[in-house]
């Protein structure tokens, strides 16, 4: 019973690491991955989605859009991180974090944000990185 158990587990993770990367098409998205496209990104186009990480436990999807945006979203379809060669629409990254951003670098935009449960890490033209806590406090600048 015991090997029988260690057989299946090792068969499902050996599946799992099969579909790793596996090109998907957009309607395969989550339903609010789908919903954040539409939202900030009208004009552009899905050119590639992916899945990544299928596993019962953990899922993640990869976008690429048609400007060259790359979208990460959780298995959720909550957004984790956005990385873009124009500045990002407004309302992807949080107010507080616009609105220091204005005031301390007034001739940057901001071209990517990264944030989990803990922090949120933005990436400005120049390729300053500025990291915040999940106060929007900074705690660390990387020129």
């Amino acid at each position: 019973m015991k090997k029988l158990f260690i057989f299946s587990l090792l068969l499902l993770s050996l599946s799992a690491l099969a579909n790793d990367g596996r090109p998907i098409g957009q309607e395969q998205l989550p339903a609010t991955a789908r919903q954040f496209i539409e939202k900030y990104y009208p004009n552009t186009v899905v050119t590639l989605a992916r899945v990544e990480g299928v596993s019962i436990m953990h899922r993640e999807y990869e976008v690429v859009l048609s400007d060259a945006t790359r979208i990460e979203f959780r298995g959720n379809g909550e957004w984790q991180q956005v990385d873009s060669r124009e500045p990002l629409p407004q309302g992807i990254v949080p107010r507080e974090i616009a609105s220091y951003v204005a005031e301390r670098f007034p001739r940057e935009r901001i071209v990517g944000i990264e944030r989990d449960r803990y922090h949120y890490e933005v990436a400005l033209e120049s390729g300053t990185e500025l990291q915040f806590d999940s106060r929007f406090r900074l705690t660390d600048i990387d020129d």
